[in-house]
């Protein structure tokens, strides 16, 4: 019911004016934020409609910031506000209508297990123009350190992320994509390992774990076949409150991403075309079943040159 609405909410709209699109937030962290952020901004760059910005965690550090119609300045206009997905009340009447984009997860397995979003829709992702657009308005406004890695070796990032203290087993046992075991990285990085024809490889490990020492160690032991590897992970300021915008815009610098479902890491993976993508996308007794793997071959086969 939710989609044939959202098929139909253009033709429902053209009775009504000045209206716009704003969203809601599931009450996640900077990821979850960022991509409620975006959802509402593909709607309002399809539909040549005025986006109306709710701040979020670090939000003020990005250019968007900047950039946006604020939803604080509107007051208490408009005073019609609808759901995405409901519809006007009246598609006859002429006030001004504000739409609530609510949060929704892309990954299938979410929204199909945990009954909390009866409504979403697909975003084109590739498209040129909004991942421009969208690209131009993540930009942090003042330079950050980045992690840059060697251009003399083929780069795999890994996020993983472990919750730092943050998440409890609550939330690892609702979210189980979000924090798959460790046999699902040291698959990825032996499949890497051989997508890129044993040629020499730095691996850097962004994780919110305040013991990724640990981590490193099983990913090396994990390995199947003698690699020309180089590991790296940050030794200070560790944990989930750290060097969030630093990471976050240091993965856009790989070549591979191992990644969680987790939107910290999947929003990069849908606005960077990366040499190959490995993320989780099924879980049965706490044991990773399925693996989605996107490689682009051209990008692979130029670099492997």
């Amino acid at each position: 019911m939710a989609l044939c609405l959202f098929l139909y909410w253009p033709l429902l709209l053209s009775a009504v004016t000045d209206f716009g699109v704003t969203y809601d937030f599931s009450g996640g962290r900077f990821g979850d934020c960022l991509l409620s952020y975006l959802h509402a901004k593909w709607i309002a760059y399809e539909k040549q409609i005025p986006l109306y910005y709710r701040p979020f965690v670090y939000s003020s550090h990005l250019i968007l910031d900047q950039e946006e119609k604020h939803l604080a300045d509107l007051r208490d206009e408009p005073r019609l506000r609808v759901l995405l997905g409901n519809g006007p009340p009246n598609p006859r009447i002429h006030l001004p209508l504000l739409y609530i984009c609510p949060y929704f997860p892309e990954i299938a397995w979410e929204r199909n297990h945990i009954h909390r979003f009866p409504y979403w829709f697909t975003v084109d992702w590739k498209n040129p123009q909004f991942r421009q657009l969208i690209l131009s308005l993540i930009q942090p406004k003042k330079p950050l350190l980045h992690i840059l890695p060697p251009q003399d070796r083929i780069s795999i990032a890994i996020h993983y992320r472990d919750g730092g203290g943050h998440d409890d087993q609550a939330a690892r046992e609702e979210w189980p994509l979000k924090f798959p075991p460790l046999h699902f990285y040291i698959d990825s990085l032996n499949a890497a390992i051989e997508l890129c024809q044993h040629k020499p490889l730095y691996c850097y490990l962004f994780t919110d774990s305040l013991n990724p020492d640990a981590i490193v160690q099983e990913l090396q032991k994990g390995l199947l076949t003698p690699s020309d590897i180089l590991f790296d992970y940050r030794t200070r300021q560790k944990g989930p409150r750290s060097n969030v915008l630093e990471d976050f815009f240091s993965l856009f610098h790989f070549d591979i991403l191992i990644r969680p479902q987790s939107n910290f890491s999947l929003i990069p993976s849908l606005l960077h075309d990366y040499l190959a993508v490995y993320a989780p996308e099924d879980i049965a007794e706490e044991k990773i079943t399925e693996v989605s793997v996107t490689i682009n071959e051209e990008l692979l086969y130029k670099r492997l040159l």
